[in-house]
């Protein structure tokens, strides 16, 4: 990602273009929503267009289950553990299992940013 932001502030937009378009497309596995996520950051704030910037990541490709989905929504739009817990019927401790398994998988390292994620456009297919 720093090559990227590099080449961007030495003015070669192709090169930075096509760097983003690596990353976006290759991010390494265990962390591939947390790298595509940075580099359509930066392609916005460059305004530049890379050929996979335009292809949001399928919640599929994220590994999430379709309650892991559900509770991601939820904590997208800002509930508590108790608060998921009430509104899908199961326990706030469940509940807090599901977000520890959505932060793994995800790549993130706590919950606003496992939020931006699907905010962003990586989990929001398939939500309820």
């Amino acid at each position: 990602m720093s090559l990227a932001a590099a080449l961007i502030d030495a003015g070669e937009r192709t090169a930075a273009a096509d760097e983003l378009d690596r990353i976006i497309s290759h991010g390494p596995s265990a962390g591939l929503a947390r790298v595509a996520f940075w580099g359509r950051d930066l392609v916005e704030r460059a305004g530049i267009h890379p050929a996979a910037a335009a292809t949001p990541l399928a919640p599929v490709s994220l590994g999430l289950t379709p309650r892991e989905r559900q509770v991601l929504a939820l904590v997208a739009q800002g509930l508590t553990n108790a608060q998921i817990g009430a509104r899908l019927y199961i326990s706030p401790k469940t509940a807090s299992v599901h977000v520890s398994a959505i932060l793994a998988k995800v790549g993130a390292s706590n919950r606003a940013e496992a939020a931006a994620l699907f905010i962003s456009g990586a989990g929001a297919v398939g939500a309820p």
